[in-house]
């Protein structure tokens, strides 16, 4: 891969839908499936905050995530990267710009997982505990301090 570019960004509500489009079918089953893509793409776009993965101009992954100030943690809220760019470890570096970009003020980072998502597996191996078990999914956390 060459000319990979990784980011923090804001995004318009159709940057934003965009991106859950073209990523809905890599997920088991289909965000589409669980969620109103067009009423988390409004929600992502007033609230959170993005890490983008870029080859050339084409978006290949991205972390939406929230910043809680009281509690001083980031919430991921989405994570996404293409099928073919996965294993090759751009999601962790994605993670690491993540803490880069906030592990100054902030504390942790929080992701909720279900318990038989690959991607447990991902956060997992990227320094990520379990801080708790809940009935279908984990509260996972990574310390940046």
């Amino acid at each position: 891969m060459t000319n990979i570019r990784i980011r923090q960004s804001k995004l318009s509500f159709e940057e934003t839908y965009e991106i859950l489009q073209k990523g809905d079918a890599d997920f088991d089953p289909p965000l589409s499936a669980v969620l109103d893509i067009e009423k988390y793409a409004r929600k992502l776009s007033e609230f959170a905050h993005f890490i983008l993965l870029k080859e050339h101009l084409q978006l290949r992954g991205c972390i939406a995530y929230y910043l809680n100030e009281e509690g001083r943690f980031v919430y991921i809220s989405h994570y996404w990267v293409d099928t073919d760019l996965q294993r090759l470890h751009y999601g962790s570096r994605m993670l690491q710009e993540l803490v880069s970009i906030n592990g100054d003020y902030y504390q942790e980072i929080l992701v909720e997982v279900t318990k038989n998502n690959p991607a447990l597996r991902f956060y997992l191996n990227n320094g990520f505990s379990i801080k708790e078990n809940r009935t279908e999914k984990y509260l996972l956390s990574l310390l940046m301090r």
